[in-house]
């Protein structure tokens, strides 16, 4: 096992950090070092990359109207918020199709809901989360999604969430 180490310097913060790789033989570890040496691939520290990441999934999560989290603790609270975008910033497809399924089921008629409900196995309800949670549930993407876009338990959203990576 060869190890290969460069030198940076974070763009951002201005701090020098190390890069590290392992290879198979030295060879490659000394090709390697010699390219990311001449291209400069590696710009921004783990703690500032890991700022970045964050700030672009806040973003990303900023466009949809998300309710507000409420739990035990602010770092709950936080832990919640930052699963849920990054959830958001990486299923977009996810929520912009729950988006459109469920501004199409509340121009839905009374009669076509309860059809609707009725041919999925639903119990059909007044309450159109109930009808449109449950159906989510038989698809796992759809109703991680769902929940992104209307649980405001900050437990919810963890125990859902914490293992989406």
């Amino acid at each position: 096992m060869a190890k290969a180490t460069i030198r940076c310097k974070c763009e951002q913060c201005g701090r020098d950090f190390d890069k590290v790789k392992y290879f198979r033989s030295g060879k490659d570890a000394d090709h390697w070092a010699e390219w990311a040496k001449s291209v400069e691939p590696y710009t921004l520290c783990i703690d500032c990359y890991r700022a970045d990441q964050e700030a672009q999934e806040a973003a990303k999560a900023a466009e949809y109207e998300l309710p507000v989290i409420s739990g035990k603790s602010d770092k709950q609270i936080d832990y919640a918020s930052k699963l849920r975008a990054r959830y958001v910033s990486r299923h977009d497809s996810e929520i912009k199709q729950i988006q459109e399924i469920t501004a199409k089921y509340k121009t839905m008629e009374e009669a076509e809901k309860k059809a609707l409900a009725k041919s999925s196995g639903l119990t059909y309800d007044e309450d159109d989360n109930i009808v449109l949670a449950e159906g989510f549930k038989r698809t796992r993407r759809l109703a991680d999604a769902y929940l992104c876009l209307t649980e405001s338990d900050a437990g919810t959203i963890i125990e859902t969430l914490r293992y989406h990576y």
